[in-house]
Protein backbone atom coordinates (compact mmCIF):
# COMPACT_ATOMS: atom_id res chain seq x y z
CA UNK A 1 0.00 0.00 0.00
CA UNK A 2 1.15 3.51 -0.79
CA UNK A 3 0.54 6.10 1.90
CA UNK A 4 0.23 9.39 0.06
CA UNK A 5 1.10 12.34 2.29
CA UNK A 6 -0.44 15.38 0.61
CA UNK A 7 0.02 18.89 1.92
CA UNK A 8 -0.39 22.49 0.93
CA UNK A 9 2.98 24.20 0.49
CA UNK A 10 4.39 25.87 3.60
CA UNK A 11 2.04 23.85 5.82
CA UNK A 12 4.43 21.57 7.67
CA UNK A 13 4.16 18.84 5.05
CA UNK A 14 7.82 17.78 5.36
CA UNK A 15 7.44 17.50 9.14
CA UNK A 16 4.27 15.41 8.81
CA UNK A 17 5.81 13.23 6.10
CA UNK A 18 8.86 12.39 8.22
CA UNK A 19 6.66 11.38 11.14
CA UNK A 20 4.50 9.35 8.78
CA UNK A 21 7.52 7.53 7.38
CA UNK A 22 8.79 6.78 10.89
CA UNK A 23 5.35 5.46 11.83
CA UNK A 24 5.33 3.18 8.79
CA UNK A 25 8.74 1.81 9.76
CA UNK A 26 7.67 1.38 13.40
CA UNK A 27 4.71 -0.67 12.15
CA UNK A 28 7.13 -3.07 10.47
CA UNK A 29 6.90 -1.72 6.94
CA UNK A 30 9.33 -0.05 4.56
CA UNK A 31 11.37 3.11 4.78
CA UNK A 32 10.58 5.06 1.62
CA UNK A 33 14.22 5.73 0.82
CA UNK A 34 14.86 1.99 0.92
CA UNK A 35 12.03 1.47 -1.58
CA UNK A 36 13.53 4.21 -3.71
CA UNK A 37 16.84 2.36 -3.89
CA UNK A 38 15.46 -1.16 -4.19
CA UNK A 39 13.11 -0.33 -7.08
CA UNK A 40 15.29 2.32 -8.75
CA UNK A 41 12.75 5.07 -8.23
CA UNK A 42 15.20 7.93 -7.83
CA UNK A 43 13.79 9.71 -10.87
CA UNK A 44 10.29 9.96 -9.43
CA UNK A 45 10.89 10.08 -5.67
CA UNK A 46 12.60 13.44 -5.33
CA UNK A 47 14.36 14.86 -2.29
CA UNK A 48 14.62 13.23 1.15
CA UNK A 49 10.83 13.54 1.46
CA UNK A 50 10.32 11.16 -1.50
CA UNK A 51 8.21 13.80 -3.22
CA UNK A 52 6.51 12.45 -6.35
CA UNK A 53 5.41 15.96 -7.39
CA UNK A 54 2.63 15.50 -9.97
CA UNK A 55 1.20 11.95 -9.52
CA UNK A 56 1.02 11.05 -13.21
CA UNK A 57 -0.25 7.68 -14.35
CA UNK A 58 3.27 6.67 -15.35
CA UNK A 59 4.66 7.47 -11.90
CA UNK A 60 1.78 5.70 -10.17
CA UNK A 61 2.28 2.58 -12.26
CA UNK A 62 5.92 2.45 -11.16
CA UNK A 63 5.06 3.09 -7.51
CA UNK A 64 2.32 0.46 -7.54
CA UNK A 65 4.81 -2.26 -8.43
CA UNK A 66 6.14 -2.54 -4.87
CA UNK A 67 2.69 -1.83 -3.44
CA UNK A 68 1.22 -4.78 -5.33
CA UNK A 69 4.01 -6.91 -3.80
CA UNK A 70 2.62 -6.05 -0.35
CA UNK A 71 5.15 -3.30 0.35
CA UNK A 72 3.77 -0.43 2.41
CA UNK A 73 5.59 2.90 2.21
CA UNK A 74 4.94 6.65 2.28
CA UNK A 75 5.46 9.27 -0.40
CA UNK A 76 4.71 12.98 -0.50
CA UNK A 77 3.12 15.46 -2.91
CA UNK A 78 1.56 18.92 -3.06
CA UNK A 79 -0.44 18.10 -6.19
CA UNK A 80 -4.13 17.34 -6.80
CA UNK A 81 -5.61 13.90 -7.51
CA UNK A 82 -6.36 12.52 -10.94
CA UNK A 83 -8.40 9.62 -12.29
CA UNK A 84 -5.60 7.06 -12.04
CA UNK A 85 -4.86 8.02 -8.44
CA UNK A 86 -8.54 7.91 -7.49
CA UNK A 87 -8.83 4.42 -8.98
CA UNK A 88 -5.86 3.25 -6.91
CA UNK A 89 -7.41 4.78 -3.79
CA UNK A 90 -10.73 3.10 -4.48
CA UNK A 91 -8.91 -0.21 -4.97
CA UNK A 92 -7.28 0.15 -1.55
CA UNK A 93 -3.76 0.45 -2.95
CA UNK A 94 -3.36 4.06 -1.80
CA UNK A 95 -4.39 5.70 1.48
CA UNK A 96 -4.18 9.48 1.57
CA UNK A 97 -3.64 12.09 4.24
CA UNK A 98 -4.12 15.79 3.55
CA UNK A 99 -2.47 18.51 5.64
CA UNK A 100 -3.65 22.11 5.40
CA UNK A 101 -3.06 25.43 7.15
CA UNK A 102 -4.54 28.91 7.55
CA UNK A 103 -4.01 30.41 4.07
CA UNK A 104 -2.89 33.72 5.56
CA UNK A 105 -0.01 32.02 7.35
CA UNK A 106 0.89 30.14 4.17
CA UNK A 107 1.22 33.49 2.39
CA UNK A 108 3.43 34.89 5.16
CA UNK A 109 5.62 31.79 5.14
CA UNK A 110 6.00 31.91 1.36
CA UNK A 111 6.84 35.61 1.43
CA UNK A 112 9.43 35.18 4.18
CA UNK A 113 10.95 32.18 2.39
CA UNK A 114 11.41 34.41 -0.65
CA UNK A 115 13.17 37.06 1.41
CA UNK A 116 15.54 34.48 2.86
CA UNK A 117 16.29 32.97 -0.55
CA UNK A 118 17.11 36.35 -2.09
CA UNK A 119 19.44 37.17 0.80
CA UNK A 120 21.29 33.92 0.06
CA UNK A 121 21.40 34.70 -3.65
CA UNK A 122 19.17 31.75 -4.51
CA UNK A 123 16.52 31.52 -7.21
CA UNK A 124 13.24 29.69 -7.35
CA UNK A 125 9.49 30.19 -6.96
CA UNK A 126 9.63 31.79 -3.53
CA UNK A 127 12.45 34.13 -4.52
CA UNK A 128 10.23 35.66 -7.22
CA UNK A 129 7.63 36.78 -4.66
CA UNK A 130 8.70 40.27 -3.66
CA UNK A 131 5.47 41.54 -2.14
CA UNK A 132 2.91 40.13 0.24
CA UNK A 133 0.25 40.57 -2.45
CA UNK A 134 2.21 38.27 -4.75
CA UNK A 135 2.44 35.73 -1.92
CA UNK A 136 -1.31 35.96 -1.32
CA UNK A 137 -2.04 35.34 -5.01
CA UNK A 138 0.45 32.44 -5.04
CA UNK A 139 -1.37 30.95 -2.05
CA UNK A 140 -4.70 31.28 -3.84
CA UNK A 141 -3.35 29.32 -6.82
CA UNK A 142 -2.42 26.42 -4.56
CA UNK A 143 -5.79 26.51 -2.82
CA UNK A 144 -7.54 26.26 -6.17
CA UNK A 145 -5.15 23.56 -7.30
CA UNK A 146 -4.93 21.42 -4.17
CA UNK A 147 -7.42 22.37 -1.46
CA UNK A 148 -10.45 22.45 -3.74
CA UNK A 149 -10.14 18.85 -4.99
CA UNK A 150 -8.72 17.18 -1.86
CA UNK A 151 -11.01 19.04 0.51
CA UNK A 152 -14.05 17.46 -1.14
CA UNK A 153 -12.84 13.85 -1.02
CA UNK A 154 -14.25 11.59 1.66
CA UNK A 155 -12.32 8.75 3.26
CA UNK A 156 -8.96 10.51 3.54
CA UNK A 157 -7.39 11.75 6.76
CA UNK A 158 -7.58 15.55 6.87
CA UNK A 159 -5.19 17.23 9.28
CA UNK A 160 -5.06 20.88 10.33
CA UNK A 161 -1.51 22.12 10.71
CA UNK A 162 -2.57 24.06 13.79
CA UNK A 163 -3.81 20.85 15.44
CA UNK A 164 -0.56 19.12 14.52
CA UNK A 165 1.42 21.98 16.04
CA UNK A 166 -0.67 21.96 19.22
CA UNK A 167 -0.44 18.20 19.80
CA UNK A 168 1.75 16.13 17.47
CA UNK A 169 1.18 13.02 19.58
CA UNK A 170 -2.61 13.24 19.22
CA UNK A 171 -2.32 13.61 15.46
CA UNK A 172 0.09 10.68 15.29
CA UNK A 173 -2.42 8.58 17.22
CA UNK A 174 -5.06 9.59 14.65
CA UNK A 175 -2.74 8.58 11.83
CA UNK A 176 -1.95 5.27 13.56
CA UNK A 177 -5.68 4.47 13.71
CA UNK A 178 -6.35 5.65 10.16
CA UNK A 179 -3.66 3.34 8.78
CA UNK A 180 -4.89 0.44 10.93
CA UNK A 181 -1.47 0.15 12.52
CA UNK A 182 -0.93 -0.98 16.08
CA UNK A 183 2.20 0.98 16.96
CA UNK A 184 2.63 1.42 20.70
CA UNK A 185 2.16 4.69 22.50
CA UNK A 186 5.81 4.65 23.54
CA UNK A 187 6.92 4.38 19.93
CA UNK A 188 4.63 7.26 18.98
CA UNK A 189 6.19 9.38 21.72
CA UNK A 190 9.65 8.54 20.39
CA UNK A 191 8.65 9.60 16.86
CA UNK A 192 7.16 12.91 17.97
CA UNK A 193 10.20 13.61 20.17
CA UNK A 194 12.53 12.93 17.25
CA UNK A 195 10.71 15.44 15.08
CA UNK A 196 9.85 17.93 17.82
CA UNK A 197 9.85 21.32 16.11
CA UNK A 198 11.14 22.94 19.29
CA UNK A 199 14.20 20.67 19.47
CA UNK A 200 17.48 20.71 17.60
CA UNK A 201 16.17 18.17 15.09
CA UNK A 202 17.81 19.91 12.14
CA UNK A 203 21.21 19.02 13.57
CA UNK A 204 20.10 15.52 14.53
CA UNK A 205 18.22 14.91 11.28
CA UNK A 206 19.91 16.99 8.57
CA UNK A 207 17.87 15.49 5.73
CA UNK A 208 14.84 17.71 6.29
CA UNK A 209 13.74 21.23 5.38
CA UNK A 210 11.80 21.91 8.57
CA UNK A 211 10.75 25.44 9.43
CA UNK A 212 9.40 27.04 12.59
CA UNK A 213 5.86 27.31 11.18
CA UNK A 214 4.42 29.54 13.90
CA UNK A 215 0.64 29.71 14.15
CA UNK A 216 -1.02 33.08 13.52
CA UNK A 217 2.03 34.77 11.97
CA UNK A 218 -0.22 36.84 9.72
CA UNK A 219 -1.41 38.80 12.75
CA UNK A 220 2.16 39.92 13.42
CA UNK A 221 3.35 40.48 9.85
CA UNK A 222 0.39 41.74 7.83
CA UNK A 223 -1.01 45.23 7.93
CA UNK A 224 -4.65 46.20 7.48
CA UNK A 225 -4.33 46.54 3.71
CA UNK A 226 -2.77 43.08 3.41
CA UNK A 227 -5.43 41.52 5.63
CA UNK A 228 -8.03 43.14 3.37
CA UNK A 229 -6.34 41.54 0.36
CA UNK A 230 -6.51 38.19 2.16
CA UNK A 231 -10.22 38.61 2.70
CA UNK A 232 -10.66 39.60 -0.95
CA UNK A 233 -8.66 36.74 -2.46
CA UNK A 234 -8.71 34.03 0.21
CA UNK A 235 -11.86 34.81 2.20
CA UNK A 236 -14.00 31.93 0.96
CA UNK A 237 -11.19 29.45 1.55
CA UNK A 238 -10.50 30.81 5.02
CA UNK A 239 -14.16 30.28 5.90
CA UNK A 240 -14.45 26.86 4.23
CA UNK A 241 -11.32 25.61 6.01
CA UNK A 242 -12.73 26.67 9.37
CA UNK A 243 -10.43 29.59 10.17
CA UNK A 244 -12.88 32.47 10.02
CA UNK A 245 -11.63 35.70 11.57
CA UNK A 246 -9.30 37.23 12.55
Amino acid sequence: MIILSVGLPKSGSAWYYYMTNDLVVAAGHEDSNRIKEEYNLQEILKFPTCNIQEPTAQKLDLLLQPAIKAKTFAVKTHFPPNGRLMDAMNDGLVKTTFLYRDPRDIAVSGYEAGLAMRRRGESGTFATMRTMEEAILWTKKWLVKTWEPWGKIEGILKVKYEDLLASPIDELHRLNRFLNFNVSGESLKHITARWNKQSQHKKDNPKGHLNKGVRGRHLEVMGDSELTLCRQHLGQYIDDMGYGNP
